[in-house]
Parts: structure tokens; sequence; C-alpha cells
């Protein structure tokens, strides 16, 4: 406003001398231009540095028992302290470049319109056509309309700051979720679904990579059975898992809940269905409860519904060490709890939603010998209650409860069957190689 102000009351004053005045607006433009751009461009690397700053210190307090047991102390403060520099060389560098451009656009903008203007004053005043009182108010609306510019200037630096570092917020809430439900993807009311799980011609491959993480699998899950994904680390077992979540969607194939293929299901109706439990279990900085309940529905207040929580609880073997729990939240992804007992927390979450479908990625690989022997029993409990369970694993307990056992290599399924009739087998690879390889408590 106050450059336009400014202009219009230069031209009204004398309009030759604000021609003179405005000659160099498209060069000075365009160093303000040049100027937004390098201060965008180093805004994004700001952001970028600061970042990395809190990554490191983030990193290093969230594994501060294994800094402390390496005795890298100093190695962390260095790695920090390198982060923080990089941080205040790009400030440094951001500082030097903007205020030299603008002093180089200031400099033009008044060095190529000052002289000429000064010269033309000089001249008009001599001729008569300007008195010393029009040339000093002149002079005064000159200022008033310079600092607009530079105001203007600013203001068009701090918005392509603003645009820039906005832009990765808005190449985040642009980006389309890799899986999603269709327009008109079919409704699945939990009560309806039996569990029947199938992979039908599987084949599956991370994005960036040459290799197939899961090729040609198929195999069956029925409601009330125990399956076993057992094979050696890389063989795809989690893969599979993730694929039976519908975390990711196969490149060939199909797996398929009571015979619907999972793209064609509401994903939140199918995400109802099942009851996962990670190998690294997600717990949440809340109460114990609001932990096993969590994506359950479940009003904390009904009664009737803290018993659900409660029996999930001792079905997991779990009750003994949460009844000693304080009431209050459990700290950063369940930090004040042991391994084994963040394990069973999650046990207890997939019991408590009463989905037919179970998806285990080593559920019991934290806990000790009698404490998994009885979680299994509690998995077989529920797969003779209907429910089907799919689960990966490395120790013998839990494998040797499972109804069928898939023996996965390089992605691909070698073998199928019972233990028995797996261990009956001279030329069996589960009995030469992954039984061999399992845990026993």
């Amino acid at each position: 406003m106050r450059l336009v102000v400014s202009l219009i009351l230069m031209a009204k004053q004398h309009t030759l001398l604000t021609l003179v005045s405005v000659a160099p607006l498209p060069l000075a433009f365009l160093l303000v231009k040049k100027t937004g751009q390098v201060v965008g461009r180093y805004s994004v690397l700001q952001n970028d540095s600061l970042a990395r700053v809190n990554a490191v210190a983030s990193e290093a307090i969230a594994n501060v028992r294994a800094v402390q047991i390496a005795g890298a102390e100093q190695t962390e403060v260095k790695e920090y302290c390198k982060a923080t520099n990089h941080y205040l060389k790009v400030i440094e560098q951001t500082l030097f470049k903007e205020t030299a451009l603008r002093f180089v656009s200031t400099l033009l903008n008044d060095a190529l319109s000052d002289v000429p203007l000064l010269c033309l004053s000089c001249w008009f005043i001599a001729c008569g056509q300007l008195t010393m009182g029009q040339f000093y108010t002149y002079r005064t609306l000159l200022w008033s309309y310079r600092r607009g510019f530079r105001e203007l200037a600013e203001l068009f630096t701090g918005v392509s700051r603003a645009q820039a570092v906005s832009r990765r917020y808005f190449d985040l809430t642009d980006r389309q979720p890799t899986v999603s439900s269709k327009p008109a993807a079919m409704r699945l009311p939990q009560e309806s679904v039996t569990g029947r799980l199938s992979l039908q011609g599987v084949s599956f491959q991370y994005p960036g990579q040459d290799k197939w993480a899961v090729q040609n699998v198929t195999f069956d899950v029925n409601p009330g059975e125990i399956v076993a994904l057992v094979g050696a680390s890389g063989a795809g077992k989690s893969s599979i898992l993730r694929l039976c979540a519908r975390l990711a969607d196969p490149q060939e194939g199909s797996v398929r809940l009571d015979g619907h293929d999972l793209r064609d299901l509401d994903l939140q109706d199918f995400r109802r269905c099942i009851g996962v439990v990670d190998q690294d279990p997600a717990l949440f900085d809340r109460t114990v409860w609001e932990n096993v309940g969590y994506g359950c529905n479940i009003d904390m207040e009904d009664s009737s519904k803290q018993e659900q929580l409660a029996e999930a609880v001792n079905a997991a073997q779990a009750t003994k060490f949460v009844e000693a729990l304080p009431a209050e939240p459990l700290g950063e992804r369940g930090s004040r709890l042991s391994g084994g007992q963040r394990q069973r927390l999650a046990i207890a979450r997939a019991i408590a939603r009463g989905a037919p479908v179970l998806l285990m990625d080593e559920p019991t690989s934290a806990l000790d010998g009698e404490t998994e022997e009885a979680v299994a029993s509690t998995l077989s409990r529920l797969a003779s209650r209907g429910r089907a369970v799919l689960v990966a694993a490395h120790r013998l307990r839990t494998v040797a409860r499972a109804h069928r056992i898939v023996v996965l290599e390089d992605g691909r399924v070698v073998e199928e069957g019972r233990r028995e009739q797996l261990l009956a087998q001279p030329n069996s690879r589960y009995r030469a190689t992954v039984e061999p390889s399992m845990e026993v408590d």
C-alpha cells in the first residue's frame, strides 16, 4: 500500500522524475525473485539439517542403554556436534547469500536511479521548472516508495521461504496411500466372517527391489486351525503376514478372506476381522488398559467390557504384572516394560479384538519357556473356538502345536504338512535344516 500511494504522489509531483525513479524496477524485481529462490532452497536445507540434529538426539536417547554399554557417549556427542555445526553452517550460508543479494538489489536500484535523478533535478531547478521545496517533497516520497519496495521484497522472500518449507508438508498430505479401499468396496461385518484365509499364487516384490520377497505362494488357513510359517531369516514369513494384514498388495495372485479378494473388501471392515501381533510390539504412552483395548472400540467405563479386557490379559499370561502396574502411562513405546511384558500385552490386545483371524509374527520370541507354553496353549484354545491362526515362528514349542507347517525358502513354499509328516519324510527340508535350527527352552 505504501508503495502504491508513494508512486501515485510522485507521479503527480513530477512525471518525468518518477519514470526515471522506476526505470530500474524490472532489474530490482529480478534480483528479488532470485533472492526468494535462494532463500527457499536454503530453507529446505535448514529444515533437513535441523531434522538431522533432532534425529541424532532422539536416536541417542532411544538407544541410551546401547550407548552406555558400548561406552560410546563421546561418539554420540561428536555426532551431535557434527550435525549441529552443519546446521549452523547452512544458516550462515543462507544469511550471507540473502544479505548479499539484497545489498546488490538495493545498490543497483538506488545507483541506477539516483545519479540521473539528481542530474535531471538540478537541470529542472536551474530552468525554473522545479522548486527546492518540490524537490525535497519528491525526495521524501521517493524514500517512502523505496521503503515500500523493500517491505514488498521482504514479503516476497518470506513467501518463498514458506513455500519451500511447506512443499514437504503438501508432498506428504498429497501422497496417495499404497493400500486403500475401492470406491465400491464390499462391506464385511465381522460377525459374518468365518475366518478362512487363502493365498493363491501370491508373488510380492518390495518397491525398488529386484528380488521377489514372495514367489507363487499358495496355502490356506482354515477356521479352527493353527498354521506355522517356518524358514530362515529372509525366507518371506513377515512379508506373507504383511500381505495377509493388507499392509501391501501382491503384484501377482490374491489373498482372500472367506473367498473374497482383500482388494475388493472395505479396508476398515477387513482390519476389524484381524488381530495382529508384530515382532516388535507397538505400545503407546497410555495406561495398560488403554493399550490392551486399543482399536477395540471398548468403553472403559463399561464393566462387561472391562471383564473382556481382563480375560484377554489373563489369556496372554499378563495378569500378574498388569495388576502390579500403577494406573499411569507406560512411557514412550512402553519403555517401562520389559520385552516379554510388551509382547504379552500385544498378544492380549490381539485376543481382545475378538477377531476371527489372528496374524502373529514371532509372538513368543521374548518369553520364557513356561510363559511360552501357556501362551501356546491359549492359541490352541482360540483355534478350537473357530479362529484361524497364522503364526511365523522360530521356536519349537509354538511350531509343535501347529496343525500344519508351511516351510519357506527364498520366498517359496518348499514343504507343507503336519510336523509328524514332515519329520517322517526322509528328504524333508524341515527335518534336515529347519527344526534343528529352532530355539528350544
